[in-house]
């Protein structure tokens, strides 16, 4: 592979696209993407969920994770004041309001010397479901690609597919692949016996994970109930 600028096995100021099958802990990942290396006192992060649930409930569904405790403050009761969660976006928003809401919040993060370095939009699967308006802007990706690239954000968008057959090598495609220079999937498999999640990277910036896919196992420890990657 070449010589890239890398931020946590994923290239800083390029896109990447996460599609997840459900319950495979695709929030978790988001999350957990932004609370890696994040010096508090340097920068800030960005979470956005297009789904129903209200930030207190996103927060407590992920409470229990050892990452957690990187994003919030007060006995993990609350959300640190570095990291910016918006969530319930009103459906009929359009998609000229939703990216200029985006770049000015990443433009007054800059304002004040603290700037949004990652940002994780999750949900994509959503915009045919819930926001009209978002679904008839073909260049809404790549319009959120620019905005967030431009002003020093790199950014990881979420999209739930249908879940893969047993013994399929490959997920249902995304609309949004076309945008994303990195391009990862996350499904259950059982192995042994037990259930467990893989995460595949089909597509990165600088190397050629398409024509080999390189994979992971990920276990979810029982004992601090945090994610951990072995290779596989």
């Amino acid at each position: 592979s070449s010589s890239v600028d890398r931020e946590h096995g994923l290239t800083r100021n390029t896109l990447t696209l996460l599609t997840a099958e459900p319950d495979c802990g695709a929030t978790s990942f988001g999350l957990n993407f932004l609370s890696c290396d994040w010096n508090r006192d340097a920068n800030s992060r960005m979470f956005i969920s297009l789904g129903d649930d209200s930030t207190d409930r996103i927060l407590d569904e992920h409470r229990q994770f050892e990452f957690i405790e990187h994003l919030t403050s007060h006995n993990r009761t609350r959300w640190h004041s570095g990291l910016i969660v918006q969530s319930q976006i009103k459906p009929a928003i359009t998609s000229e309001a939703f990216v200029e809401s985006v770049a000015l919040a990443l433009e007054a993060a800059l304002d004040s010397e603290m700037p949004i370095d990652k940002l994780v939009i999750d949900g994509l699967g959503l915009l045919g479901q819930r926001y009209s308006q978002l679904t008839r802007d073909p260049d809404l990706i790549e319009a959120l690609r620019v905005c967030c690239i431009s002003r020093g954000a790199t950014p990881l968008f979420i999209e739930r597919v249908p879940t893969v057959p047993m013994g399929a090598r490959s997920g249902t495609p995304s609309q949004h692949e076309l945008y994303a220079e990195n391009l990862l999937r996350l499904n259950r498999i059982e192995l042994r016996g037990r259930r467990k999640f893989v995460l595949s990277a089909l597509r990165a910036y600088g190397d050629h994970y398409g024509e080999h896919p390189f994979e992971y196992i990920v276990d979810e420890s029982r004992e601090n109930r945090n994610i951990s990657l072995s290779s596989h």
